[in-house]
């Protein structure tokens, strides 16, 4: 779990070191497995991105390939949920291997929009929009983080149930709420971007791209802004574009309670057929007439109809 194992300059060490302790226990599952008379397996948690695991000393794609793992999970540390996990590009480094392993992106229990943001438990809908893309880009599996009885999200112990008893497909996932937020990675190598988004000035603006999964069949989309307490607060006004095209004012949210720092949540429609699969781009800038507003929330959420 813990992603800093080496001194700053050593991590090329700790490759080999990792490697071989890797190798080491792979060998005892072996004895053990037939001492046992079952199978044995063994799994690693890697940071979410391949370069940042093996710049940190996991190199999570030589252990695949060399058949030294079953269960390969890339995944923060604690923070935060990561929404942009490429496991596209895991597969890629593996090669034919991937095919062999349990690919199961891990979700944080947290929610963090940026690394000084109070942390907010997540709720069923953001965890659902985690899977879709998660399932979208290639995973096997999902793997939930801290998820620990007997009510450990926001929602308690009905939203824990439904999320137990209705699982995280793909299919669930895309017919239900889902929410996908901008956070950030919070564990990364030396010299590597945490791709910090947020939070932006309001007149500034910003530009947000978001792995938001399949295209939503019938749902409408909506992006939301969170802002900061702030005198014009209440009055400001943005626009708001997705993939080019302008959304349509909607009234703001009421319940606050699924986001941090967050005194007013803007929402804006997205107009029809401007989701697409994947990555979609999101841009938000506070128009002229009030005082300077702070964005400290982004998310796109899909309703479907």
């Amino acid at each position: 779990r813990f992603g800093y194992h080496f001194r700053p300059g050593k991590e090329a060490e700790g490759v080999m070191i990792l490697n071989q302790f890797m190798c080491d226990v792979r060998g005892l599952t072996r004895q053990w497995s037939v001492k046992r008379g079952h199978p044995i397996q063994q799994g690693a948690r890697v940071p979410t991105l391949p370069d940042a695991a093996k710049g940190l000393g996991m190199d999570g794609v030589t252990w695949v390939r060399e058949g030294l793992v079953d269960m390969l999970v890339p995944t923060p540390f604690w923070a935060t949920t990561d929404f942009d996990i490429p496991i596209e590009l895991w597969r890629e480094r593996i090669g034919s291997a991937a095919r062999k392993v349990i690919l199961a992106p891990g979700a944080e229990i947290l929610v963090r929009a940026y690394p000084a943001a109070k942390p907010i438990e997540t709720d069923i809908t953001s965890t659902r929009g985690f899977a879709a893309a998660c399932l979208q880009r290639g995973a096997d599996s999902i793997y939930l983080f801290n998820y620990m009885d007997p009510g450990p999200m926001t929602g308690g112990k009905d939203a824990y149930r439904t999320l137990l008893q209705k699982g995280l497909s793909l299919k669930t996932a895309a017919k239900n709420l889902r929410r996908h937020v901008v956070t950030y990675r919070d564990t990364v190598a030396p010299g590597m971007s945490s791709d910090v988004m947020l939070p932006v000035d309001g007149f500034k603006g910003g530009t947000f791209r978001i792995y938001s999964g399949p295209k939503p069949k019938k749902a409408a989309a909506f992006v939301v802004a969170g802002l900061a307490q702030s005198d014009g607060m209440v009055s400001s006004e943005f626009e708001i574009t997705v993939n080019g095209r302008k959304c349509k004012p909607a009234s703001d949210l009421a319940d606050l309670s699924l986001f941090s720092g967050v005194a007013r949540a803007v929402q804006q429609q997205c107009p029809s057929d401007s989701i697409r699969d994947g990555y979609n781009e999101i841009q938000i800038k506070q128009l002229p007439g009030e005082s300077q507003q702070k964005v400290v929330w982004v998310e796109l959420r899909m309703a479907p109809e």
